[in-house]
């Protein structure tokens, strides 16, 4: 279906509820940023048990929902309106709002395949990190289809629950609450907040997951290298440090700093970094330019190490266990 000027309406993860009893829930499933090894399906069971969740196609469908007394839940307002909105137009906001999250995920993860497509990633999965040719097109096959299964929600935290309830009893519950997105570590599949994609760079991040799905196809030369540079320069809780640490996050991080760099002008994925560089970045960090991930990235790695680890890690997979020196 087309909407909004022929662009793609694509599907609405919406939470809801129900005025007046009844059910509108969705038939289908999602997990987070270390998500559940397979794929469930929400049953009868777990979807009464959140009758708020509801999956939405086209605008027609969320215009009907509406009529029918269904309030999808906003976290903003981003302004105030001097009239009622009335349902159809609340439907086309709603839809504006998630085609317009859609546009700036596609660039993100669109950013990530390029690179992986490059001859710099290229050269540094074969010099670097022990890779062959063949690992290159396996790697791009891979990742091929991430842009076109991922999904945009606007309630990721319950999204990635009611997922783990059945599937990882004894995860943490407090967890939930900050999850914003997630990847299914088997299949790659992303899940991303439509309230986030203004401010953050959550479609790089996640697409770096999707790549190593989930730090399993990471190569020994990487993990060594982010473990080696760990070098907290603020204070962080113990959870979080801990968090912050793996190598995999800290990939996915490096991989926004690498993104916030291009997009601000200050250094290009193939341009090897410089002192210039690294002065600009710091300015871009002091004036708050950049993504939360890129701040975490620089506020945990010894700078000493960032030359190397921004030239030498294409971060992804290895048919080899081969492990250069990084000391």
């Amino acid at each position: 279906m087309k909407f909004n000027g022929g662009e793609k309406f694509r599907k609405i993860v919406a939470s809801a509820a129900l005025l007046g009893g009844g059910l509108f829930a969705g038939d289908e499933a999602s997990a987070q940023r270390k998500a559940p090894s397979t794929t469930p399906v929400v049953t009868e069971k777990s979807a009464s048990e959140f009758p708020e969740r509801a999956v939405i196609t086209s605008p027609t469908e969320l215009a009907k929902a509406l009529d029918r007394g269904v309030v999808i839940k906003e976290r903003k307002q981003s302004e105030k309106q001097e009239k009622p909105e009335t349902n159809t137009e609340k439907a086309q906001r709603i839809s504006q709002l998630y085609s317009d999250a859609y546009k700036t995920y596609d660039k993100q993860i669109d950013w990530v395949g390029d690179n992986m497509r490059s001859p710099e990633y290229k050269r540094r999965m074969i010099e670097h990190e022990g890779m062959t040719e063949a690992d290159h097109e396996k790697r791009k096959k891979l990742f091929a289809t991430v842009k076109d299964t991922y999904s945009v929600e606007d309630d990721v935290s319950t999204s990635y629950k009611e997922h783990t309830l059945s599937e990882d009893q004894t995860f943490n519950k407090d967890f939930y609450a900050g999850v914003t997105g997630y990847t299914m570590p088997q299949t790659g599949e992303i899940h991303l907040s439509v309230s986030r994609y203004r401010k953050h760079a959550d479609g790089v991040h996640e697409a770096k997951h999707s790549s190593t799905r989930n730090g399993a196809l990471l190569s020994s030369y990487a993990r060594n290298l982010y473990l080696r540079s760990f070098q907290p320069q603020r204070a962080f809780s113990a959870d979080n440090l801990e968090y912050l640490k793996d190598p995999d996050e800290r990939n996915a991080r490096k991989g926004e700093l690498e993104y916030d760099m291009e997009r601000l002008g200050i250094k290009k994925y193939e341009e090897k970094f410089s002192g210039e560089h690294y002065n600009k970045l710091m300015e871009a960090k002091k004036k708050g330019l950049l993504s939360q991930g890129s701040v975490e990235f620089l506020d945990t790695t010894n700078p000493i190490y960032l030359d190397r680890i921004l030239h030498t890690i294409a971060a992804a997979e290895t048919t080899s266990d081969t492990t250069e020196d990084i000391a």
